[in-house]
């Protein structure tokens, strides 16, 4: 598993509640997490591994 991946990974559940905060319906926040990830880990590119780092600056923040 790679580093983007890794840290999409890591950073979901946090995402997810600030979602399930703001919008209240935990299956369409999940269906729209899903759905983000799925697009997010096709578009970081091996080669951007910085990413990482920046999923796991967020992180910290929700």
């Amino acid at each position: 598993m790679s580093d983007a991946v890794r840290a999409l990974r890591d950073a979901a559940p946090s995402a997810l509640a600030v979602l399930v905060r703001r919008y209240g319906d935990f299956a369409a926040c999940e269906d729209a997490m899903q759905e983000a990830l799925i697009a997010a880990s096709g578009a970081w590119p091996p080669e951007q591994r910085y990413l990482a780092g920046k999923a796991e600056s967020l992180r910290r923040r929700l």
